[in-house]
This record gives C-alpha cells, structure tokens and sequence, in this order.
C-alpha cells in the first residue's frame, strides 16, 4: 500500500532514488513546461520518511546559464548515490559557463545539501547520461554518453580525476543508459 506522497514542484522523475544509512531519500526531478520561459531545472532533493508523511530536508538546484541556444540549464538523468560519509553525489547534464556536459556534483547532507565541489567531465560536449557507482575506495565511477561515444570517468572523494583520461567504452552509442556496477572484490563491470 502507498504510505505517502511528497509534492516537489518537477514535472519528471526520471530516475531512481537512493537511501542513505539514517533512512533519508535522495530523489531527483527535470522539469520543463515546453512554453517561455524555456530553462528547465533539475533538483536533488532530501526527503525524511516520517512513517506516515514524508518531509523536505533540504533541495539542491542546478545551476543553469546562457549557453550558445540561449538559456538552457539541466537534465537530471543520474540516479543520486551516496558515499559512505554520508556525501550525495549526483551527475547532471547540460550547460553551464557556455560548456555542454556533465558535472557531477557532491552535496553535503549535513549543510541542507551545500555544495562541497563539482567535476565537470572533459570533452563530453552534450552529454545525455550520467549513472554512477561507488567503489571501496570512495571513487565514484561514472559512465556518460553522447549521441555517439560512451565514456567511463572515475573522480576520487575529494573531486579529482582518478584516471589520466576517460575511458572511450563505446564509439557508436546512440542514446546509452547503462551503468557501472561495482563487485564486492571491487571490480568495475559496466553493460
């Protein structure tokens, strides 16, 4: 049975939640109305599950800016991931500073989900994915794709580059949604 709803304000959840240890769900939305004002917005929010109600902790959002078709801002299409600090991570599409891409953000659920750094995937132009993956080593993996390539980046904790470069897994990939699974002997497989 439906225990309860929360009404957030985004038009479309496009992606899973995550929970961390507390039992706090981590949910996101892209909204986009299609009339002018044409900026979408993408929010990670923070949600307490009260048993019979859920309450808003705390909401982050994108930030958009004018890219080169005038204001675009972002797509939510990453599915939120938590560290074991209790860090929530969440890869997000679009444009910001006149770059197209994906950024992977790190919030911090202790300071109503400030900011902590933001990575921004190099040489991803217009990335439409971004699933990510935790190692035991707090790395977080991500796989991004465009309308042709597919790329796997892994940032460490503390928003830096792992590897030297992204790693190219696929040249022709119209549209890929995967994401990267990560075993308990703590190799990475990605589909």
């Amino acid at each position: 049975a439906l225990k309860w709803v929360l009404a957030t304000g985004g038009s479309q959840f496009r992606i899973a939640s995550a929970i961390d240890a507390s039992g706090n769900v981590y949910a996101g939305t892209w909204h986009y109305t299609g009339q002018p004002p044409f900026p979408p917005f993408a929010n990670v929010y923070s949600i307490t599950d009260n048993v019979t109600s859920g309450s808003l902790r705390w909401s982050f959002e994108a930030p958009e800016d004018i890219g080169p078709f005038g204001v675009y801002s972002v797509i939510l299409n990453s599915a939120p991931a938590v560290g074991t600090d209790g860090t929530v991570y969440v890869g997000i599409s679009g444009t910001l500073n006149n770059n197209r891409g994906t950024t992977l953000y790190a919030l911090n659920p202790a300071a109503n989900g400030a900011e902590k750094w933001r990575y921004t995937v190099p040489n991803n132009p217009m990335s439409t994915n971004a699933h990510l993956a935790i190692g035991a080593d707090g790395a977080i993996h991500m796989v991004s794709s465009d309308f042709s390539t597919m790329v796997l980046i892994a940032v460490t904790a503390n928003g830096l580059a792992k590897w030297p470069a992204p790693v190219a897994l696929a040249d022709v990939c119209f549209g890929c949604e995967t994401a990267p699974a990560i075993g308990a002997d703590n190799v990475l497989y990605v589909g």
